[in-house]
């Protein structure tokens, strides 16, 4: 569903107030003021004649006046009006001119534009490889519209091929920064000189896309309840909106309430809600004409209209065959729908086509799945095709057997040193040996329950320790510890209880202060993170911490040399030269 706004989130960066009606001679052009090219650009819209003549005409201004970031600019536009291919030559073309120059828009919109290609291109693992660099970029550049906008689509990514609650911890994230008191300000100094553009209208626009995304989280989660309370709170922000992609908004809301009535068992209502968006045409991108075919289908299957719902599947499985689509986990029912249709009617011509249709949606969903969680792969369930389902098992026990060979030949590689470098090779030893005996170790805690029995009996019930605990177990679960904003006290209201009581609990049960414990967890959390997710390797110390709760990269190296005894630079060299060996 989220593609629908794909194109609106990377548009709405330079999207500004548009123009009235233009002469297009390029002579004409060439009397206009830049930004009245640029706003012209936008009024145009999908008319890549048009656009392309007024870029190539600011482009051309911009290298006569040796201009880098016009240039840029002038790429940018460029780089949305062809075909995915070009499109991907020009966003380069804007990542080479500004590379190495220290702006805040660019080069990261570079790497925005072309990953959003990508995916149009089907290609979802190359599509999140170029966001993650751009996040690093707008991280770096303290840009917070960027990572707003990027975190979108990392959540969108995260909430299909990852850990669902993971998505909905970056999600609660995104919220938090959107609903910033100084997030207009971010907007505001993200915002090129003379550049025309409604801020009021665009923080709506956030709200509504962040809303969408706590819909989208708990679609997942299967928790439909609560993900029909954010989607009335979205309509009620659409309900105020009066800017670029309304109807977008409106249609995935629509497509969305669908999609959930059909979890909930809802399949009248269901159906009624796809078909309406089919027969008004509120329909955005192929993507989403097929889903709505699909959830449709599906329907008037459960309705028992068996022959209406093969049609309507065979109308979403033709709009697959004739568009690129990045499919997502729910989309694979529909090759088996086909598959299990095409067996009852004994059609071996059918059953071979749809047969190698689910092999090659599982192979591209494997992909997917171990780039954003290696270990989901595990449970990665192909019930129809046992045979496919073996070698993908096979393929990850190999990788599995590889990576044991690779850990026992790095632990005898570590113990070479040289007389001159005699004190560096020791301590990269010492460190390798620590980091040797984290990853064989289980990490298992023992918890000393003596102290507590005491405490207990001296002052506290435990009734209210049990229930304080349990809390804890939630609170680490939900990952709430990655807030930055976490404290003892804040923690102790939400709890219910007082500060003195949940630190004591803390103390005696997990035998540390809480500011070890909230360091502790954090910094374990970023130890499993970076050795199972090679995204999370992309970023930088600096955005590892920030993206862990920490406000500062030194505090982060040194709660997790406190906990490893090795520091993190050290350990993500170490997974990365692992990895290098395997591939």
């Amino acid at each position: 569903m989220k593609s629908l706004r794909r194109t609106i989130l990377v548009t709405l960066l330079v999207f500004f107030s548009t123009a009235n009606a233009q002469e297009f001679s390029t002579d004409h052009l060439q009397l206009m003021e830049d930004e009245e090219l640029l706003s012209l650009f936008n009024e145009v819209g999908q008319d890549s004649i048009k656009q392309e003549k007024i870029a190539r005409v600011y482009l051309k201004r911009a290298q006569k006046e040796n201009d880098t970031i016009k240039m840029a600019r002038g790429y940018d536009r460029l780089a949305r009006i062809f075909h995915p291919e070009k499109n991907i030559q020009f966003a380069d073309s804007v990542i080479a001119l500004t590379k190495d120059i220290d702006n805040i828009t660019y080069p990261a919109l570079g790497y925005m534009l072309k990953a959003n290609q990508y995916y149009i291109n089907g290609n979802v693992v190359k599509s999140t490889e170029e966001y993650f660099i751009a996040y690093d970029f707008a991280l770096r550049r303290e840009n917070i519209q960027q990572q707003v906008i990027i975190l979108d689509i990392l959540i969108f990514g995260k909430g299909n091929w990852g850990s669902k609650k993971d998505a909905l911890v970056l999600q609660k994230k995104r919220h938090s920064m959107i609903n910033d008191l100084d997030y207009i300000k971010e907007i505001e100094k993200a915002t090129r000189t003379g550049a025309k553009i409604d801020i009021k209208q665009l923080l709506i626009n956030d709200k509504i896309s962040s809303y969408e995304n706590f819909v989208f989280c708990y679609l997942n989660l299967k928790k439909a309840d609560s993900a029909f309370i954010y989607l009335d709170s979205a309509i009620i922000e659409v309900n105020k909106y009066d800017w670029i992609g309304k109807d977008v908004h409106k249609s995935w809301l629509a497509q969305a309430s669908s999609e959930l009535n059909f979890q909930k068992g809802e399949y009248e209502l269901s159906y009624d809600q796809a078909n309406k968006l089919l027969d008004d045409n509120m329909v955005f991108g192929n993507n989403s004409r097929m889903n709505l075919y699909l959830l449709k289908g599906l329907s008037l299957l459960e309705l028992n209209k068996y022959l209406e719902g093969i049609t309507s599947l065979k109308k979403a499985d033709s709009i697959y065959e004739n568009s690129r689509i990045a499919l997502n986990p729910f989309n694979r029912i529909l090759f088996e729908k086909l598959l299990e249709y095409s067996r009852n009617q004994k059609d071996s011509k059918l059953i071979k086509h749809y047969q190698d249709k689910l092999r090659q949606v599982d192979s591209i969903f494997k992909e997917n799945y171990i780039f954003f969680e290696p270990n989901f792969i595990r449970n990665f369930e192909t019930p129809k095709l046992l045979g496919e389902k073996e070698e993908l098992i096979s393929s990850l026990e190999l990788q599995n057997k590889k990576s044991k060979k690779l850990t026992w030949v790095f632990l005898l590689l570590s113990g070479i040193s040289l007389g001159g470098l005699f004190y560096y090779f020791k301590r990269q030893l010492i460190f390798k040996r620590r980091f040797e005996q984290i990853m064989a170790s289980k990490r298992d805690f023992v918890v000393k329950k003596d102290a507590l029995e005491q405490s207990r009996k001296n002052e506290l019930s435990s009734e209210l320790i049990k229930n304080i605990l349990n809390q804890l177990d939630q609170f680490e679960d939900s990952a709430g510890f990655l807030s930055t904003e976490i404290s003892l006290n804040e923690l102790s209201k939400s709890f219910g209880t007082n500060a003195r009581y949940l630190s004591k609990i803390i103390n005696l049960e997990k035998e540390k202060n809480f500011s070890q414990y909230i360091n502790d967890l954090r910094v374990e959390y970023a130890f499993h993170k970076l050795e199972e997710n090679r995204l999370f390797r992309k970023y930088t110390i600096k955005a590892v911490a920030n993206e862990c709760g920490f406000n500062r990269a030194e505090s982060f190296s040194k709660a997790f040399y406190k906990k490893f005894k090795i520091y993190p630079s050290f350990y993500l060299k170490t997974l990365e030269k692992e990895e290098g060996k395997m591939n």
